[in-house]
């Protein structure tokens, strides 16, 4: 894989981590109301 290959797929992979972090804290704010 080439270097930019790998580039975009670990910024793909930082959305995707950042996303799930934004839906846990969404998950644990609806279950504390």
């Amino acid at each position: 894989m080439s270097t930019e290959g790998s580039k975009y797929v670990n910024k793909e992979i930082k959305n995707a981590l950042k996303e799930v972090k934004q839906i846990k804290t969404l998950i644990e704010q609806s279950n504390e109301e």
